[in-house]
């Protein structure tokens, strides 16, 4: 079976349809919650630097950039996915470990600075 390549051709199952309607207020969706989960992780930051309930703020940080890496890539936000997706398998790998918060929250912080940074950046657009 060969498939027509001309520009006239009908677009594939899904094309133009429902699909492309969801993933747009899926994304529409993702970036309106963008602030409240910048604002969220900052203050689990500070929770761990100040040891106010670290492991717990340490979990959040971690569910968050979980879902974050989940849905980013796939609403038109590959660079947040994949940094992400990186700051969940760090605090993973730092748990895994036996890391402390702090050590772990030491570790990722480069990383999910850029994170945060390409959030923030993705709340201009």
């Amino acid at each position: 079976m060969t498939h027509s390549l001309r520009s006239d051709a009908p677009p594939p199952n899904g094309v133009g349809g429902p699909l492309p309607a969801a993933l747009e207020r899926a994304r529409v969706v993702f970036e309106a919650k963008l602030e409240e989960q910048i604002i969220r992780i900052e203050q689990c930051q500070r929770d761990v630097a100040a040891d106010r309930a670290p492991g717990k703020a340490m979990r959040e940080i971690g569910a968050l950039a979980h879902k974050i890496s989940g849905v980013a890539e796939t609403v038109g936000h590959p660079n947040i996915g994949a940094l992400a997706g990186t700051v969940d398998i760090l605090i993973a790998q730092g748990q895994h470990n036996g890391l402390s918060e702090k050590a772990i929250l030491k570790r990722i912080n480069p990383t999910l600075e850029r994170m945060l940074d390409a959030l923030e950046a993705a709340l201009d657009v």
